[in-house]
């Protein structure tokens, strides 16, 4: 078969299209295994950033372990009439809710002492 410059814009591919074509397609292969590869490597990087971390979170104040238990005693009076309704963990402090005839009370002790820091009364207008 005999091919010249016309044949090929007949629709028959050129020897030098067909150089060209293997050429991109080579180009496009050597592209896709590099992006692999590249790929690989930061899954493999960040896969070793999650196993060696520099120290696990401390834990919040509220939750962290209690200190050594002490030999004192704390006694901090409420009343005859009041009841503690609840008591939470916040800013480092116990918050002792006390329900009295007239109102409620927090009381905000500090834990590692057993001393009434404050008292904040929460009467209806």
């Amino acid at each position: 078969m005999i091919m010249n410059e016309d044949a090929g814009l007949q629709g028959g591919w050129t020897p030098r299209q067909i150089r060209n074509l293997k050429i991109a397609v080579v180009a496009m292969g050597v592209m896709l295994i590099v992006g692999f590869v590249a790929l690989l490597i930061g899954f493999v990087h960040q896969a070793s950033k999650m196993g060696r971390s520099a120290a696990p979170p401390a834990a919040p104040e509220a939750l962290a372990a209690p200190a050594a238990p002490s030999s004192r005693e704390s006694v901090i009076s409420i009343g005859a009439d009041a009841e503690v309704v609840a008591t939470h963990a916040a800013g480092g402090m116990l918050v002792v809710e006390v329900k009295r005839e007239g109102g409620r009370d927090l009381l905000f002790i500090d834990p590692q002492t057993g001393a009434l820091v404050s008292k904040t009364a929460l009467r209806p207008e």
